[in-house]
C-alpha cells in the first residue's frame, strides 16, 4: 500500500515546490524598474507589497508602550530689524514644551531663522538652547534657508542640508541627526542630500505612504528607504492624529486625542507604531494658542502606556525598522491645497512650469558655475603647496550667501521664491566673495571697472595684496570690503533679508543703507538730493589702486576720491556749494561677518583709541568697532591736517543690519567759490579677543540671575561636591520672574538658577565652544544689587566740535555776506508788513 502511495506523494511534492518557487518569481517581476517614470503624478508607482522585518521582539502586551513623537518645524525669515513679536508664537510654544521636562520633543529650525533670532537676542533661541542642553529637545536640521529640497539642484540640495546642520550645531551646540523636510515634498532622490548632510531620519506625511500602495505596512511604522547607495529612516506623520491635536489646540480638550492613541495602542501588537504629530509654523505668521497644548501634554504624561519621545531616541533604541524599495513622489494635503489655490494641478507642474522658479534657476546656474570655477582654482593652489586658509573661508562664505538667497525656493505662495524679489536676486553677492577667494590664491594689485555681480552696474574693484574693495558709481558707496589675509568680510551684509522689495541693483537694495561710505547732505542748494541713489561719474586713477567719483547738481559738486592701501582705504572729499551744509558719511561695518552672524549683535563693541573694548563711543583721534569673538577690528581715523579740511563735528553709532554703523557728521558754511575738504582713513586690524561671557549677575530671592550676551550659548552653576564636579544649567528666566519685571532698559537675555549653598562658580559656553569660568561667583552677589562685568553696548554719540565751521573767504567777505543777508531779511519784513497794511 505504501509503495502505491509513493509516486502520488512525489508528484504532489513536485507540484507544491513549483508553486512555492513561482510566488517569489512572480513577485520579483512585479516590482517596477528604478528608472521607470510614473505616467501620472497621482498614480502610485510602487507595489502593494514591501520587504519588512518580521521580527516581533515584544510578545508580552504588558511590556508594550506606545511611542508618541511631537515634532515641530520652526521656519521664518526674521529680519535683523524685526521686533521681538516676530518670534512670540514660537516662544510661547517652547515655554509650554519645556514646562514638561519628563517628556521629549523633536524641534527643527532653519539657519535663516536662527540667524535672525541670534541677532535680535531673542529669548526664543535661548529657550531652544535650554531644551537641547536639558535633553528635552532633539534639534532637527533643515535646508539652511527653507528651500524645498525636492525642487533644488543636486549640488545645491547637498550644500543646503549640510549648512542647515552646521547652523544648528553652531547656534544650539548639538549637531542634528534628524532632518525636517521643509514643506514636506517627497521625492526618493532627496535621500541622498539628506544622508550627505549627516542625517539618519526624517518625516513624511502618511498620506504619501498610502498613495504609494504601501497599505500593508503596520500602521504608523517607521521604515528604511534607500537611494543612490544612501539610506534614511522615514517616520510617518499621522494626519488623523494631527487633526485631533490641532482640534485640541482650539478646544483645550485632550480626550479625542487620548481615545485615538488608545485605539492605536490596542492594535499595535508588534509594538512597531510611532505616532507622529508634525507641524510646521512660520515665526512671524503663527497665531496658534499654544498654551492649550498644556492639557494634552499633561494627559500624555499621566499615562504609563505612552512614551513621549524623540525621533532620534526611537532610531537609536527602538526595534530596527523594515525596509521598503520605493515611496512614490507626493506632497502633504495642505500643500496640495495651496498649489490648487495658486492655479497648479500639482507640485510637479508647479516645479516645472513656474516662470519665477525657472528664472531663478537660470540665475543660480550661472552663480553655481562661478563658485565651481573658483573652487577648482583653490584646489589647484592647494595642490601646489599654497596656503589656502583665507581663500577657503571666503569660498565657504560665497556658498553660504548662495544658499541663503534661495529662501523658500520651490515653496508656492507669497512665501516662495519670486523672480525679481531682492531676497532671491541677492544671490548675486556670491560672485563677489568667490572673486575674493580667487584673489587670495592669485594676488594682484589692480583697479578696474566690471559688473562684478551681474546686476547691470559696473562697479569699481580695487585690490592690493591684502584687501579687496568694491565701490559702486551709484552713491559712490563701498559695497564690499574683503580681508584677503584672514578670509573675512568687513563690509557687505549679504545675508541681510529683505521683505517684499523688488530688485533693481545691488547698489540700491535695501535703499543702500547697509553699506559703507553712504553720504547724506542737506543745505539751501542741495534740497531734494538723495546722494545714496545719485549717479556719480567714476574714473580710475594712475599708480597705486585709486579712483574718483564726481557728482554735480546745479551749483553743488562733490568729488570723492578713494585710494586702496594694505589693510586700509583712504577717502577724501572736495565739496563745492553755498551756505550752511550738514554732511554725514555713514558706514555699516560687520567686522568678521562669520562671527557677527553667529555671535549676534553683542559680538560688536566699540574700540577706543587707547586699545580697550568699550560699551559706548569715546573721545579720541580714532573711532572703532571690534568683534570680541575673533578680535577683528575696524577703525576710522579722521584727517584734519589740511588748511581746507572741515573739522569733524560729531560721531554717532546705531545698530544696523548684521553690523553697526559709525557715522561721521560735519557742519560747515561755504563761502561763494570756496570748496570744503573732508578726509579720513578706514583701517582694519586684529586685537586679542576679549568677550565677557556673562554681562552681569545678581541675586533675586533664592535665585541667581545672569545676563548673557548673544554670543554666549549657555551658562551653568558649578560646585564641587564630595570631590566631584556638579554643573547645574541655568535656564531662561521664567514668565513669573518676567512678570515681576527686570531692570528697566535691559534687553539682555536673562537666565536663572537656584542659589546653591556654599561656594560656587559660573561656567559659560560661547558659540565658539570655548568655556569661560567666573570663579567664586557668589562673592559678586550682594543682596539685590547687580554686579556688571561689561555694560550692554548701546547706540552712542560723541560731540566733537559745536557750531558750523567757516570754509573760504576773508573776514570782510563774511561780514559782507552777513550784511547782505540782513538787508535781504529787512526787505522781506518790510514787504510783508506793507501787504498786511489796510488798503494794500
Amino acid at each position: 500500500m505504501h509503495r502505491k502511495l509513493l509516486p502520488r506523494i512525489g508528484v504532489f511534492a513536485v507540484i507544491i515546490s513549483i508553486i512555492m518557487l513561482a510566488v517569489p518569481v512572480q513577485s520579483a517581476f512585479w516590482w517596477p524598474l528604478w528608472d521607470t517614470e510614473p505616467e501620472d503624478w497621482d498614480e502610485p508607482t510602487v507595489p502593494t507589497e514591501a520587504m519588512l522585518s518580521e521580527e516581533d521582539p515584544y510578545e508580552d502586551d504588558t511590556e508594550r508602550v506606545l511611542d508618541v513623537v511631537l515634532a515641530f518645524g520652526l521656519m521664518g525669515n526674521v529680519s535683523p530689524d524685526g521686533k521681538e513679536q516676530a518670534s512670540a508664537a514660537i516662544e510661547r510654544l517652547l515655554r509650554v514644551l519645556l514646562a514638561y521636562p519628563e517628556l521629549k520633543f523633536s524641534v527643527g529650525v532653519s539657519g535663516t531663522l536662527l540667524t535672525g533670532l541670534a541677532w535680535q537676542g531673542s529669548r526664543t533661541l535661548q529657550l531652544l538652547r535650554d531644551g537641547v542642553a536639558r535633553g528635552v529637545v532633539e534639534p532637527l536640521g533643515t535646508t539652511y534657508s527653507e528651500g524645498v529640497l525636492a525642487s533644488m539642484e543636486p549640488w545645491d540640495a547637498q550644500l543646503a542640508t549640510s549648512l542647515g546642520a552646521e547652523a544648528v550645531a553652531e547656534f544650539v551646540g548639538e549637531k542634528p541627526s534628524g532632518f525636517w523636510n521643509s514643506s514636506g515634498v517627497w521625492k526618493q532622490e532627496i535621500v541622498v542630500p539628506v544622508a550627505v548632510g549627516g542625517y539618519t531620519h526624517t518625516i513624511i506625511e502618511d498620506t504619501i505612504i498610502r498613495g504609494s500602495g504601501l497599505d500593508m505596512l503596520p500602521p504608523n511604522a517607521p521604515m528604511r528607504v534607500s537611494w543612490g547607495g544612501r539610506g534614511v529612516v522615514v517616520f510617518q506623520a499621522d494626519s488623523d492624529f494631527g487633526r485631533l491635536v490641532d482640534n485640541t489646540l482650539r478646544t483645550g480638550s485632550p480626550k479625542p486625542v487620548m481615545d485615538y492613541l488608545r485605539r492605536v495602542y490596542d492594535g499595535d501588537k508588534q509594538d512597531s507604531a510611532v505616532v507622529v504629530y508634525a507641524r510646521e509654523l512660520m515665526a512671524a505668521e503663527d497665531d496658534t494658542e499654544w498654551e492649550k497644548l498644556a492639557s494634552l501634554l499633561q494627559a500624555l504624561a499621566d499615562e504609563e502606556w505612552i512614551r513621549v519621545t524623540t525621533l532620534a531616541e526611537r532610531v537609536e533604541s527602538g526595534p530596527p525598522p523594515g525596509s521598503v524599495i520605493q515611496i512614490a513622489d507626493g506632497v502633504p494635503r495642505g500643500l496640495q491645497a495651496q498649489l490648487t489655490k495658486e492655479g497648479f494641478r500639482d507640485w510637479k507642474s508647479f516645479d516645472s512650469d513656474s516662470e519665477d522658479l525657472q528664472a531663478l534657476r537660470a540665475l543660480y546656474s550661472e552663480i553655481r558655475a562661478r563658485i565651481h570655477s573658483v573652487e577648482a582654482a583653490v584646489r589647484k593652489a592647494e595642490a601646489s603647496g599654497k596656503d589656502i586658509s583665507a581663500a577657503q573661508k571666503l569660498l565657504d562664505h560665497s556658498k553660504e550667501v548662495f544658499i541663503s538667497a534661495q529662501y523658500g525656493l520651490g515653496r508656492p505662495g507669497s512665501g516662495g521664491a519670486v523672480s525679481g524679489g531682492t531676497n532671491w536676486e541677492m544671490g548675486r553677492a556670491a560672485y563677489v566673495s568667490a572673486l575674493a577667494a580667487w584673489q587670495c590664491v592669485n594676488p594682484t594689485i589692480s583697479a578696474y571697472q566690471e559688473d562684478i555681480n551681474r546686476d547691470g552696474v559696473d562697479e569699481v574693484i580695487m585690490t592690493t595684496n591684502t584687501d579687496m574693495f568694491v565701490l559702486s558709481p551709484i552713491g559712490a558707496k563701498l559695497l564690499y570690503w574683503h580681508d584677503l589675509e584672514n578670509g573675512e568680510v568687513l563690509v557687505g551684509s549679504e545675508i541681510q533679508q529683505y521683505s517684499g522689495e523688488s530688485f533693481v541693483s545691488e547698489s540700491t537694495a535695501g535703499g543702500g543703507l547697509e553699506r559703507a561710505l553712504l553720504d547724506t547732505m542737506s543745505g539751501p542748494t542741495v534740497s531734494g538730493i538723495d546722494l545714496s541713489l545719485a549717479e556719480y561719474e567714476a574714473k580710475l586713477g594712475e599708480g597705486f589702486p585709486n579712483a574718483s567719483f564726481a557728482f554735480r547738481h546745479g551749483s553743488t559738486s562733490i568729488e570723492k576720491s578713494v585710494a586702496a592701501k594694505d589693510r586700509a582705504l583712504a577717502v577724501d572729499y572736495s565739496i563745492k556749494s553755498r551756505g550752511r551744509i550738514d554732511f554725514t558719511v555713514s558706514s555699516n561695518f560687520c567686522p568678521d561677518m562669520h562671527w557677527t552672524r553667529i555671535g549676534g549683535k553683542d559680538a560688536i563693541v566699540y574700540y577706543d583709541p587707547n586699545g580697550a573694548a568699550a560699551s559706548s563711543l569715546r573721545q579720541g583721534d580714532s573711532f572703532g568697532l571690534v568683534n570680541v569673538i575673533s578680535g577683528t577690528l575696524v577703525r576710522i581715523i579722521p584727517d584734519q591736517a589740511g588748511d581746507e579740511d572741515v573739522p569733524l563735528s560729531r560721531v554717532s553709532s546705531v545698530l544696523g543690519g548684521f553690523g553697526r554703523h559709525l557715522d561721521l557728521e560735519y557742519r560747515f558754511t561755504i563761502a561763494p567759490g570756496a570748496s570744503a575738504g573732508i578726509g579720513f582713513e578706514l583701517q582694519r586690524g586684529k586685537t586679542w579677543p576679549s568677550p565677557s561671557a556673562v554681562s552681569w549677575i545678581q541675586g533675586s530671592g533664592k535665585a541667581i540671575l545672569a545676563g548673557l550676551p548673544t554670543y554666549t550659548r549657555a551658562c551653568s552653576v558649578r560646585q564641587f561636591i564630595g570631590g566631584y564636579i556638579s554643573d547645574m544649567p541655568m535656564t531662561t528666566v521664567s514668565q513669573a520672574a518676567e512678570a515681576e519685571g527686570s531692570e528697566p532698559g535691559k534687553a539682555m537675555l536673562e537666565v536663572e538658577a537656584p542659589i546653591p549653598e556654599g561656594r560656587y562658580d559660573l561656567v559659560a559656553t560661547l558659540v565658539t565652544g570655548r568655556k569661560a569660568l567666573i570663579e567664586n561667583a557668589g562673592s559678586y552677589v550682594r543682596g539685590a544689587g547687580r554686579h556688571e562685568f561689561f555694560p550692554e553696548v548701546r547706540d552712542s554719540a560723541v560731540e566733537i566740535v559745536s557750531g558750523y565751521a567757516r570754509v573760504g573767504g576773508t573776514i570782510a567777505a563774511w561780514v559782507a555776506v552777513g550784511v547782505g543777508a540782513a538787508v535781504v531779511l529787512a526787505a522781506v519784513i518790510i514787504y510783508l508788513r506793507q501787504r498786511k497794511a489796510p488798503g494794500a
